[in-house]
């Protein structure tokens, strides 16, 4: 694995990353330290590779649900992958969004990621912070919850017009 933390009870970890380390490890190494939880991803765009990455990681009951947020601008690039998408993700909405936020929670855990990477491969510079403070992560969940009702969930993208 490219990327280790050890997370640590309401404390705020700023990372760096020269290109080596993709969010899919930052993912990887949370879950295998929380174990099996909910995941929130928001992202401007969203790769096959990352995807195929999210399938592993329930394969291993490490996501116990997952939920996407990806950008309108994304949705030709990922109508290939509508049904990939489908069977990975619980749910998937598209909306103009450039946010690019991970919360992961079970009932231990509540951890926040805010990072600058896309879900895709990242081989650039790439600052983020990994939160385990649960009024960070309420926060970001409450913004949340009020925007995905005016989003348009993926499986309603050839019958409803925005």
């Amino acid at each position: 694995m490219a990327f280790s933390c050890k997370l640590i009870p309401n404390s705020t970890l700023p990372y760096f990353s020269s290109g080596h380390v993709q969010l899919h490890h930052i993912i990887e190494d949370i879950l295998n330290q929380t174990g099996e939880a909910d995941l929130f991803i928001s992202s401007f765009t969203v790769a096959e590779e990352f995807i195929r990455k999210l399938y592993k990681y329930k394969e291993q009951n490490l996501i116990k649900s997952l939920t996407l947020l990806i950008d309108l601008r994304s949705s030709k690039k990922l109508l290939h992958l509508t049904y990939f998408l489908s069977q990975v993700a619980d749910e998937v909405y598209l909306a103009n969004n450039h946010s690019k936020i991970m919360l992961i929670k079970n009932k231990q855990h509540h951890v926040s990621v805010v990072t600058s990477q896309n879900q895709t491969r990242g081989n650039r510079f790439e600052a983020g912070m990994i939160c385990t403070q649960k009024h960070v992560y309420d926060f970001y969940k409450k913004q949340i919850d009020l925007e995905l009702p005016k989003c348009l969930p993926i499986g309603n993208l050839f019958t409803r017009t925005t």
